[in-house]
């Protein structure tokens, strides 16, 4: 098993931290079909922070999620059974941010945006 010493470094983008365990559950979640289209952000409405489904719940997808703070909540939205990880909000900010190309090249047309 690999141990950590300090010779890494907490990964930003564009001043954005990236949580390195939230991204390996993802990468694993998003490499479920099963699970893919149920991996969502969920934010535990009474302290208003990011819900982080672990353990057998970072797998099952379920209706009532459970906050760390005592609290439960129901998602909002069509699809109720989910599981919460913020690393999806995360990267929808990324994506916001992402630099977007200034021409387009399709079928050899050349077009600006």
């Amino acid at each position: 098993m690999p141990s950590l010493d300090e010779t890494y470094h907490p990964l930003i983008i564009d001043g954005i931290r990236i949580d390195s365990h939230q991204l390996r559950v993802l990468m694993a979640q998003l490499a479920l079909p099963h699970l893919s289209s149920r991996v969502a952000a969920r934010v535990c409405p009474r302290r208003e922070e990011p819900h982080f489904d672990v353990g057998s719940l970072a797998y099952t997808p379920h209706r009532v999620h459970e906050c760390g703070c005592g609290g439960e909540f129901q998602p909002p939205g069509r699809i109720k059974n989910v599981i919460g990880n913020p690393m999806i909000a995360t990267l929808e900010k990324l994506e916001k941010f992402a630099a977007r190309p200034r021409r387009i090249v399709t079928a050899g047309l050349s077009v600006e945006i």
